[in-house]
């Protein structure tokens, strides 16, 4: 009897650890920050401004540093993909 409780207390603290994370997922996905594209430029182009730090500009904007080096990656890349393309 003992070995069948247990396994029913497993399941049940499983299925709580299911419908937690699938909460804390919902919540994530519904408070996520989503910026324009004209967002995404004006904040890349204050960052090579260099008129702040990029702490302090991510911290005032509400991102990741991470994110602003992405975002700031992406036209490089492009442009470097664009101009390695032969033309005729």
């Amino acid at each position: 009897m003992s070995e069948n409780t247990a396994v029913n207390k497993s399941e049940q603290a499983e299925e709580r650890t299911r419908e937690t994370r699938s909460f804390m997922q919902s919540v994530s996905r519904a408070t996520r920050r989503r910026f324009t594209p004209e967002e995404k430029i004006r904040i890349v182009l204050e960052g090579f401004r260099r008129e702040t730090t990029v702490n302090d500009l991510c911290r005032r904007e509400g991102i990741n540093p991470a994110v602003l080096s992405e975002l700031s990656a992406r036209p490089v890349i492009s442009a470097k993909a664009r101009l390695e393309t032969p033309t005729a």
